[in-house]
């Protein structure tokens, strides 16, 4: 039977309206007739099946699949008989493998070279950096090199397979080209594998005389290669084939010619000389067409081409707003065929205009602009500031139309609205935050997610194999580590992770397991002839051997381990050591089957994983399995793991998964996807900035038939995104939103995409809203806060539904309060006789860090609060080139007492010291810092060997010198006027035989830091005056200074009473402001402003941290309170110390 008369092609501007003659395509089938439906995505499969189901009430007899894996159906199908049943078409993955077999085993076993061989090959093996083609071994550069060479080889042989033409018989017979060598032993003429390309195989086809009952449906594709066109025709002639094709336009438009085409004809020819009558004729004829259409049209001209040359029978059904009657513009174009909807609105809406001057292909430029409501938001265009701004205005619009619309006789539902990106997982996350917040009303489905983003099993599948091409730093296996899969499996619990992670921080971790990976890793990707020996601190098993050292030595410089977490640390360093030895093959270069490969990495993940579910593992099983099935074919070929795991993240990446995928009436998020128009009440596109739509990528410089005309036609990225903007356009009943960032990372402000920029255009030109031009109506450039007060006031444009964000609206408009400071005026709130136990004790080292930093002193002591800075809080994973500024100063201050051998081993375990060239450079450059301390030193008569230190201990009743470098005494007892008895204790560092050596420089801001530790030891003195000497040594200056004062006691009952004083209040007495708080208070002031602004702002990070940007403290109320008290404690040592040469001089 014949059934080319039965061939059928539906075309409509409305998708829903080709859903009427599928199912009456359905219906003229015999019962047992096999149904297959052909779509051109996941989400169009959905929403076809969606509505089948709604009609019918279940959706069944059909089967749905997508292009290629129908046409291989068909193909197949036809075939089930033929010798050609075992060709087949290959995958991506497989063909990949393929190649790289087919090279490895060209290197490996070259074929008899000559001249034409070398010029053949010359250019893949300078790309892969092989000097000679007799060189099997790749170095892992190269290794890379050939991995993603052949994943975009693949590509284009797909490429190549489909739109090749009549291109690629010439270019295989002719020989010259390594590609057309590969090509020939992968899916030529009695290849190995048994495979062909579709062009081949779909052109040679014989096709049966009798076929059993089938029925194919092609439904919504936006565009045929030219092969597939001319195969379906073909099978249309034994059985029924019906288009049900998306068409933007009701007349002939595939002859239209885009802008850029335009002109490109018109320069043509001018150069040819035409005359101008005929210039004048051919651009009359360019200009006749819609110039939204003939710009971002050329993939359904292309289709519109091929249907027009199929002659089949063509059944239209094109809709239009039944307002567009009620314009003299659009009389003319008209016709009994159309089918005019009724609509909501009372007029023709600037959305419904756009559509029906597309479906017309009418072109506006030579009538007066039509002017439409100027109430009308059906079209908008949304400036916001950042990501997560669009998602917040996003969420806003939604609620707004959907409120306007609530009591109407058609309410758009949440249902209705589909929301798009370029790249919709860049945007999943702020969705998630602002549509799942709490407080907001709208559900949400997100699709188009890869499946390591949404599945935490896989997710810690991929982070182990992604540890073994690493270095082992610490970030990626404290990556692992926070994995719940690899949690569970050794049972770490989230103390224990507490745990391991401050050993790694404590013991200096940075990368690398031993010092022979180290080296391993040095010479593959820096120093290939490396021949020193590589230091072995900050590595994995040096970090185990100070933990294991801290276990079981008390008294050592490695981080004490309790012995409770013996258990621990054991199971941590055999889960690490054990993990390393099993990756070793999949980062030392071992070739392995696919089969073997296939059971190896099930073990390991069977080792080092436990899922939640076994759905997770049986997903993971299913992925690895494919591996399981390409062995059959490539029994012999083996692969390094890094091939493998090229082509398993690409698996995990083509298999997108969809987050609350059961929520079939929320609103559906998605990424822009060719093909992809679903029609919908509302439509709305993320991301419309310059550069980031349509997307742009440049043609392959592998690409053999990019310029050759034998070769068919293969549309690009530009294409594809530009007509799904247009689909999009022509999909949306009610609304379509666009939004776009106006900014870009680095802050400076972008244009929306070119194609919004057209849009925009378009309607300027031809439309009026009111008597206005639409852009300056629905382009919206919005606050950059969402709690901006022009987002809550009445018939605001940005309207906010937001009650988190009102309230914050609220409260920046409440009455303008104080600004709000942590400490503002620093009022004393106990007077300076605060009463005292009747005894207590003090650490000595409260009442130094008091003088030397009386915030931090208040913010720990009294507060509980302890500042760290973000930098100090991570874990590094670097080596570093130089010391830290304060490990500098601890070494340079132990070096005047202690060898300095000892003191840079000590601080090279600890993982402080650079390793290499640059520890000599650091070691050498110490030296010099440590000779230059001792000058002042030696100028003041300090023997460094004769520094000691003194401990004030309860357990000591009589001065007693332990060893050379230590005393011990007796507390230090102090009366107050109350008759309360203070003891001091601690130990007081750096003394000398003339007095306490403190590494500070003479001048006024500098010495508060000293005085406690100066009046201790006076007053030490005073009771033992034959021990111990009196003086102030300014080890930074190299002079000294005598006590001024005959009574120390008294002096430190003054400090005790300042102490007593910061227990309750928090004392702006830093060491820097104190000279101006007693002598300079007119100027002090201003000093302090200056001090806490600029780049030489004061270095105090709980005073940076209390004003944060922002300085609100009361300067005068400040002064006012502690310029008294500043003078009462502390003015004595300027007196006598540092007095002023003249009267009234305020240098400080």
């Amino acid at each position: 039977m014949d059934f080319a008369s039965t061939t059928q092609v539906y075309l409509s501007n409305q998708i829903e309206w080709l859903l009427q003659p599928l199912r009456q395509q359905f219906l003229s089938g015999t019962p047992l007739c096999q149904r297959l439906i052909i779509v051109p995505s996941p989400a169009m499969k959905s929403w076809l099946t969606f509505k089948m189901a709604q009609e019918d009430g279940i959706a069944m007899g059909f089967e749905t699949t997508y292009l290629d894996q129908g046409i291989h159906m068909l193909y197949q199908s036809l075939h089930q008989e033929s010798c050609h049943l075992h060709e087949k078409f290959p995958t991506s993955c497989e063909l990949t493998l393929a190649l790289e077999w087919e090279i490895r085993n060209l290197l490996q076993n070259p074929p008899l070279q000559n001249e034409a061989f070398q010029q053949m090959w010359k250019p893949l093996f300078n790309y892969l950096k092989i000097s000679s083609s007799t060189s099997s071994q790749l170095s892992k550069k190269s290794e890379k090199r050939l991995i993603s060479l052949v994943e975009r080889l693949a590509k284009l042989f797909l490429e190549y397979g489909i739109a090749g033409g009549e291109a690629i018989k010439p270019w295989v017979e002719q020989g010259t080209c390594w590609q057309s060598f590969l090509w020939q032993q992968v899916v030529g003429a009695g290849n190995k594998y048994r495979w062909t390309y579709p062009y081949k195989a779909l052109t040679e086809t014989i096709f049966p005389p009798h076929f059993e009952r089938l029925q194919v449906h092609l439904f919504a594709m936006s565009y045929l290669p030219p092969l597939y066109h001319t195969f379906l025709r073909e099978v249309s002639k034994i059985l029924p084939v019906s288009f049900y094709l998306l068409s933007p336009c009701e007349a002939f438009w595939s002859d239209i010619c885009s802008d850029k085409e335009s002109q490109r004809l018109q320069m043509y020819w001018e150069k040819r000389k035409v005359s101008e009558n005929q210039q004048l004729a051919l651009e009359e004829f360019l200009r006749d067409r819609n110039p939204l259409l003939a710009n971002f049209g050329r993939i359904g001209r292309e289709m519109a081409q091929a249907v027009e040359e199929a002659h089949s029978h063509v059944e239209a059904h094109y809709v239009l707003s039944a307002n567009a009657a009620n314009f003299s513009c659009y009389e003319e174009h008209l016709h009994p065929d159309f089918i005019l909807r009724p609509s909501q609105q009372t007029s023709l809406t600037l959305l419904e205009a756009v559509q029906t001057d597309i479906t017309l292909l009418r072109n506006p430029e030579n009538t007066p602009p039509v002017e439409l409501n100027a109430k009308d938001l059906s079209i908008q265009v949304h400036n916001a500031a950042s990501i997560k701004r669009e998602v917040q205005i996003l969420h806003d619009r939604l609620l707004h139309v959907m409120h306007l619309h609530a009591k109407t006789n058609s309410p758009i539902f949440q249902k209705d609205w589909i929301v798009m990106a370029p790249d919709i997982r860049l945007y999943a996350p702020f969705i998630k935050m602002i549509f799942g917040a709490p407080d907001s009303p709208l559900d949400f489905q997100i699709m188009d997610a890869e499946l390591p983003q949404q599945n935490l099993y896989i997710q810690a599948f991929a982070a182990l194999l992604k540890l073994s091409s690493s270095r082992w730093d610490t970030v990626s296996v404290l990556m692992l580590l926070d994995t719940p899969a690899f949690r569970k499996k050794f049972a770490f619990t989230a103390e224990d992770m507490d745990h391991i992670r401050s050993w790694v921080k404590e013991t200096g971790v940075r990368w690398g397991m031993d010092g022979s990976h180290r080296q391993k890793i040095l010479q593959q990707n820096h120093c290939h002839n490396l021949t020193e020996a590589v230091n072995l601190t900050g590595t994995w098993e040096n970090s185990f051997q100070r933990l294991l050292k801290g276990l079981a030595v008390e008294e050592s410089d490695e981080p004490l381990v309790e012995v409770a977490q013996a258990a621990l640390v054991g199971k941590w360093i055999l889960a690490i050591r054990s993990l390393y030895a099993h990756l070793q093959p999949l980062s030392d270069g071992s070739m392995r089957s696919l089969s073997a490969w296939n059971t190896y990495l099930k073990m390991i993940a069977s080792t080092y994983l436990a899922s939640e579910k076994s759905e997770d593992e049986e997903l993971l099983e299913t992925h690895l399995l494919h591996f399981q099935r390409l062995a059959s074919q490539m029994e012999t070929c083996t692969f390094p793991f890094q091939s493998i795991h090229a082509l398993l993240e690409a698996s995990f990446q083509r298999e997108s998964v969809s987050y609350k995928e059961t929520r079939l009436h929320a609103i559906r998020f998605c990424s822009m996807l060719p093909m992809r128009a679903i029609p919908s009440r509302g439509i709305a596109l993320l991301g419309m900035q310059e550069g980031s739509f349509p997307r742009y990528y440049p043609d392959s410089s592998l690409h053999v038939f990019t310029h050759d005309p034998l070769a068919d036609y293969a549309p690009s990225q530009v294409d594809f995104d530009r007509y799904l903007f247009l689909e999009t356009l022509i999909s949306a009943r009610d609304y379509f939103l666009m939004s776009y960032q106006g900014y870009s990372p680095d802050g400076k402000e972008q244009p929306p995409s070119l194609l919004v920029q057209e849009l925009l255009a378009y309607v300027d030109k031809n439309y009026r809203l009111g008597q206005q031009l639409p852009s300056t109506l629905c382009h919206f450039k919005h606050p950059f806060h969402a709690y901006d007060r022009n987002c809550f006031t009445a018939k605001s444009p940005y309207a906010s539904f937001s009650k988190t964000h009102f309230q914050l609206a609220q409260a920046r408009e409440k009455e303008k309060l104080p600004h709000h400071a942590f400490i503002s005026s620093f009022q004393p709130t106990v007077p300076p006789a605060a009463s005292v136990e009747n005894e207590c004790t003090i650490d000595l080292k409260h009442l130094i860090s008091l003088a030397r930093n009386p915030l931090e002193n208040y913010f720990n002591r009294q507060l509980g609060m302890y500042l760290e800075d973000e930098e100090k809080r991570k874990i590094p994973h670097e080596d570093f080139f130089s010391m830290t500024q304060l490990a500098k100063g601890l070494i340079k201050k132990d070096a005047l007492k202690y060898p300095l051998e000892g003191l840079f081993l000590k601080a090279e375990k600890k993982g402080d010291f650079p390793a290499g060239y640059f520890k000599e450079i650091m070691s050498e450059q110490l030296i010099e810092e440590i000779d230059r301390l001792k000058i002042p030193l030696k100028r003041c008569g300090v023997a460094l060997e004769s520094i000691f230190q003194i401990e004030f201990s309860n357990s000591t009743m009589v001065p007693t010198q332990i060893n050379p470098i230590c005393w011990s005494v007796p507390p230090l007892k102090i009366i107050d006027q109350k008759g309360n008895v203070i003891k001091l204790i601690g130990t007081l560092s750096d003394i000398t035989p003339q007095g306490l050596l403190a590494y500070i420089k003479d001048e006024k801001k500098e010495v508060i830091k000293a005085w406690p530790g100066y009046l201790m030891l006076n007053c030490i003195a005073k009771l033992y005056p034959s021990l111990f000497g009196t003086h102030l040594i300014f080890g930074k200056s190299g002079t000294m200074k005598p006590p001024f004062f005959n009574d120390p006691f008294e002096e430190l009952k003054k400090y005790l009473e300042y102490y007593f004083l910061c227990q309750n209040n928090a004392s702006p007495l830093l060491p820097e402001w104190i000279p101006d708080f007693i002598e300079n208070p007119k100027g002090c002031k201003t000093k302090i402003q200056k001090s806490l602004m600029g780049p030489y702002a004061l270095r105090n990070e709980y005073m940076q941290w209390m004003i944060r940007g922002e300085i609100h403290m009361d300067y005068d109320q400040m002064l006012e309170n502690w310029h008294s008290l500043a003078k009462t404690f502390f003015s004595e040592i300027f007196v006598h110390w540092y007095p002023s040469r003249n009267k009234g001089d305020t240098h400080v």
